[in-house]
C-alpha cells in the first residue's frame, strides 16, 4: 500500500501539487496524467527519493520513505527516468543489474531464471548477447523496463515507459507491467500522455492540473468534463470493440 498524505510539491515559487491525498492499494496500476508541465515526473522523483517534498508524508507498506536507507530503497523502490542512455553492456547484463540491490556474494540460479524470464516476456531473449549501445530507441526502453522489473520492487515508479515504442510494444509493455502489478502485489504508478492506453490498463487514475489542483478515481470513472479542464481540449468518451476511448472534438 502507497500512502500519500498532503502532499506537496513545486520549485522556482510555482506550486504544481497541492494537498494530495492518495492511498494506493498493492497489485494495481495508477497512470499518472496531465498536460506538459504538470508535475508529473516532478511527483514520481518524490516517491523516489529525489527530491524532497515541499509538505506531506509518503509510506510504503506503512513505513516512511524518508526513512527508508540507501540500500533498502534499491530493493524497494525502481525508478525509471523518461532519459536513461545506454551502458556499454549487454541487454542480459543490463537486467541482471536490476538484480544488484539483492544480491549477496553470487549471482544465484534463481537470479539468472528472473531475467531469462524477464527476457522472455519483453521478446529480448534473441537479443541477449548484443550491447545496449547497438538497441534501437525502443529496444532500449524495453531493456529499462526490464531491469526495472529485476529489481522485484514494492514500489514501481515508470516515466513515459512507452514513449518510444511502437503500437505493438506499447500494448505488449503496459499489459506486462499490469500483470507484473498483479502477479507481484506492487504497487505500480505509470506516467502516460495517451488516454486511451490509461483506460485500457489502468486501474486507477491521477490527474494533475500543474496549477496544484488534482483528481483521482478508478480510471473506470474519469469522465470527459474532468479531461477537458486539464487539457482545454472537448473530448466524448465511447465504448469501442469492448474498450473505452476519448475522442476529441
Amino acid at each position: 500500500m502507497l500512502e500519500i498524505c498532503d502532499l506537496g510539491l513545486g520549485y522556482g515559487g510555482r506550486i504544481l501539487v497541492r494537498g494530495l491525498d492518495l492511498r494506493m492499494p498493492a497489485g494495481e496500476l495508477l497512470a499518472v496524467l496531465g498536460p506538459n508541465g504538470a508535475g508529473k515526473s516532478t511527483l514520481l522523483k518524490a516517491l523516489a527519493q529525489l527530491l524532497r517534498p515541499q509538505t506531506g508524508t509518503l509510506h510504503l507498506d506503512g513505513v516512511p520513505l524518508t526513512g527508508l536507507g540507501r540500500a533498502t530503497r534499491a530493493r524497494r523502490i525502481a525508478y525509471l527516468p523518461q532519459q536513461s542512455p545506454p551502458a556499454a553492456v549487454t541487454v542480459y547484463e543490463a537486467i541482471l543489474l536490476g538484480r544488484l540491490p539483492h544480491l549477496g556474494w553470487q549471482v544465484t540460479d534463481a537470479d539468472l531464471a528472473l531475467v531469462d524470464d524477464i527476457l522472455a516476456h519483453l521478446g529480448l531473449s534473441a537479443f541477449a548477447g548484443r550491447l545496449c549501445t547497438e538497441l534501437s530507441g525502443g529496444e532500449l526502453q524495453k531493456v529499462l523496463i526490464g531491469r526495472a522489473l529485476a529489481q522485484t520492487p514494492r514500489l514501481l515508479l515508470l516515466d513515459e515507459p512507452v514513449n518510444h515504442l511502437d503500437l505493438a510494444n506499447q500494448l505488449e509493455v503496459l499489459d506486462l507491467i499490469r500483470q507484473t502489478a498483479r502477479a507481484r502485489d506492487l504497487v505500480a504508478l505509470v506516467v502516460l500522455h495517451d488516454l486511451n492506453l490509461a483506460l485500457r490498463f489502468a486501474d486507477h487514475f491521477l490527474l494533475l492540473d500543474g496549477a496544484g489542483g488534482h483528481d483521482a478515481g478508478a480510471m473506470a470513472t474519469l469522465t470527459p468534463e474532468q479531461v477537458e479542464q486539464v487539457y482545454r481540449v472537448p473530448v466524448v468518451r465511447h465504448d469501442l470493440a469492448g474498450h473505452s476511448v476519448f475522442i476529441p472534438l
